[in-house]
């Protein structure tokens, strides 16, 4: 069972990972995808991800899901962050 669950966490960092990158194309407007499925691919989809990492049992999937999760909430946090306060046009 928890073999499944470190599984489903390095699934969903792949997926979430994959998927912020659309956020470049959300914070300039560009984006086909609505703000409401995105913001749950790239916020709500890595913090799942990292609580089913840290429930699975310790082999490589859940050190794929910690990481990955990780990485990708601190990526679609900082971006918006750093691109505000560097290419801000007054």
């Amino acid at each position: 069972m928890k073999k499944g669950l470190s599984i489903v966490s390095a699934i969903i960092a792949i997926i979430a990972f994959v998927g912020s990158i659309t956020i470049i194309f959300v914070i300039d407007g560009y984006s086909p995808v609505p703000n409401s499925v995105a913001i749950f691919i790239i916020w709500i989809l890595p913090i799942i991800g990292l609580i089913l990492g840290f429930i699975g049992k310790k082999k490589f999937f859940k050190y794929v899901g910690i990481y990955g999760n990780s990485l990708t909430l601190l990526i679609t946090l900082f971006y918006p962050l750093v691109m505000s306060f560097f290419w801000n046009e007054p």
